[in-house]
């Protein structure tokens, strides 16, 4: 079936070869839209623009922005777009202090939304911002109810008050997104910019990569723990993330364009985007029963601990309440052993390698 035909508008993406990135961008073009994307080189975004891109090759344009902290940075990519998702963030797992992570991920967010506010025009609509569940946990407090978009958690601000660096180096990532997300709501609030400003906040993301990497290694990290388990170099059942909410990608993306082509309906709201429990022996379990000759490889675990049959949360609150987004985007949530599956078998390539 041939592409469809463009309907002349411009989407923007930010660190479009990226896992959650890469999805959305496929999604953008299928409905006819011209994608823009930044990336660190366009080296980067070769693989993407042969492979999964490749039928819309002639409305896909790559930006190259090394460095996306810098002032003026997206000066040229948001012109003329009606809408940007920022997904990119300046993290780096092998940097092991705040002023690397926290910082630079707030910094990348103002700089963007400046340039939005001044370079990209009046066609403008909505900027759409990739945050995380991480923003509204707080391990101090158990809940008797899942977690909404509009919490917040100061459990970063207190424990690194409190702790210093050695807490900030064990909270990088939460801190990064927490810090980065109040920065957008702050300028919103204080700049008040002609176009709708959302937020979304997913749990752990699985589901298909659009463009597997080279290698293995180079997994998006919420992917990987599940190949070391399918693969058998784990080293027993991994541990989980934080509450072990999660959500397929797929549905991430079109909450994202939901919120697009919704600017007056998303405008000033934060998204929680979980589709129930899923926890790493979930993962073992669901894919010893679909693979029964690797069942000498992947870890047994304790079977069926820690999750319902249907994964849905089990009460303790440490879920994340999704239901504004899934009524507002009109979706299902894809089943979690669909997605573990349907990722497994992307992830079979690196088993014959």
């Amino acid at each position: 079936m041939p592409p469809p035909p463009s309907i002349g508008k411009t989407v923007l993406v930010t660190g479009i070869n990226g896992y959650i990135a890469s999805v959305l961008g496929l999604e953008i073009l299928s409905k006819g839209y011209n994608l823009r994307g930044t990336s660190r080189s366009r080296e980067n975004a070769t693989t993407l623009l042969d492979h999964a891109y490749r039928d819309y090759s002639s409305r896909v344009e790559i930006f190259e922005v090394p460095d996306i902290t810098l002032p003026g940075a997206f000066n040229e990519a948001v012109n003329g777009v009606c809408a940007i998702h920022h997904t990119a963030s300046p993290m780096d797992f092998g940097l092991q202090n705040w002023e690397d992570w926290v910082p630079p991920a707030v910094r990348s967010c103002i700089e963007i939304l400046q340039s939005a506010s001044t370079y990209a025009g009046p066609q403008l609509e909505s900027f759409i911002f990739l945050s995380s569940a991480a923003v509204t946990m707080d391990p101090r407090h158990p809940r008797r109810h899942d977690r909404t978009a509009s919490e917040w958690s100061d459990y970063v601000e207190v424990m690194r008050k409190k702790m210093g660096p050695q807490a900030a180096t064990k909270l990088l990532y939460q801190s990064s997104k927490t810090m980065a997300e109040r920065a957008l709501w702050c300028y919103k609030d204080e700049h008040r910019p002609s176009f709708s400003v959302s937020s979304i906040n997913p749990s752990v993301v699985t589901g298909p990569p659009v463009e597997p990497p080279s290698a293995p290694s180079a997994l998006s990290v919420t992917l990987r723990p599940i190949w070391e388990m399918f693969s058998g170099n784990a080293n027993g059942v991994l541990p989980g993330f934080g509450t072990n909410g999660y959500v397929d990608v797929r549905d991430v993306a079109k909450i994202h364009i939901w919120c697009m082509e919704h600017p007056t309906q998303s405008a000033n709201q934060r998204y929680s985007a979980s589709a129930g429990l899923g926890p790493p022996q979930a993962v073992v379990d669901i894919l010893r029963r679909a693979y029964p000759e690797r069942r000498d490889i992947i870890p047994r675990g304790e079977p069926g601990k820690g999750y319902l049959p249907d994964f849905r949360s089990i009460g303790r609150g440490g879920n994340c309440n999704s239901t504004q987004a899934s009524e507002a985007a009109e979706i299902r949530y894809i089943p979690y052993d669909q997605s573990i599956l349907e990722t497994a078998k992307v992830l079979e390539r690196y088993l014959e390698t």
